[in-house]
């Protein structure tokens, strides 16, 4: 798997091709492939929405945690919690699907939720 690495604060929107990827973002690892997502390492979390595609979070004393999503269903919290991180189910932000139009454009492509027909959405 190729690897990007973000550093151990800030954040990011990404699109990936199907070609995996492995993003190290503070104490978590994500591998991710043919997806949309945003990240944002803060000292107290990690705040991960998989926007849509397939990733694995593996952390330090968590289980691996698959995630599959169509439009930002499952936003991820990151926390660390006696020595363990545990995701928690977070809330959408900070980011918008016109921006990940305007990423996947630049690819060549248009994100899928552009062909199910829930965009534009106004929650999004």
């Amino acid at each position: 798997m190729s690897s990007q690495v973000i550093s151990t604060a800030g954040r990011a929107l990404t699109v990936w091709s199907k070609k995996p990827v492995t993003v190290k973002a503070a104490t978590a690892t994500i591998g991710i492939r043919g997806t949309g997502a945003y990240f944002e390492v803060l000292p107290e979390e990690v705040y991960f929405c998989l926007c849509y595609g397939d990733a694995l979070v593996e952390a330090p004393g968590m289980a691996g945690k698959e995630v599959q999503t169509k439009h930002h269903e499952q936003p991820l919290l990151l926390v660390q919690s006696g020595g363990a991180t545990v995701a928690k189910p977070g809330p959408f932000r900070n980011h918008k699907d016109d921006e990940l139009v305007m990423l996947e454009s630049l690819c060549g492509r248009e994100p899928p939720f552009m062909k199910d027909g829930t965009y534009p959405a106004n929650k999004y």
